[in-house]
């Protein structure tokens, strides 16, 4: 009984663990990177938001996809700084 708590017993409980144990073991891994260097990061670099590993590099272009690509500046707290600063 005590055994069937601490691990899935199902093969979907199982799969569920492996995917997760594999998510952890990839976001270590962009912390142990160093951040890439690219007109995006260099873009947020130039107004003083710096990225140190892959993890913070990866961040800074999702939030350039999502955010300033699609002009949603206002729903992003960097985006609304920097307009808020701006005036």
């Amino acid at each position: 009984m005590i055994f069937s708590n601490l691990y899935p017993t199902n093969k979907d409980g199982f799969d569920s663990l492996v995917k997760k144990i594999k998510k952890e073991k990839a976001l270590n891994i962009l912390q142990e990177i160093k951040a890439e260097k690219n007109h995006i990061t260099e873009r947020f670099n130039s107004i003083g938001i710096k990225s140190k590993t892959a993890f913070d590099s990866q961040a800074l272009i999702q939030l350039q996809q999502h955010y300033c690509d699609e002009k949603r500046c206002l729903e992003c707290q960097i985006g609304y700084d920097l307009i808020k600063k701006s005036k």
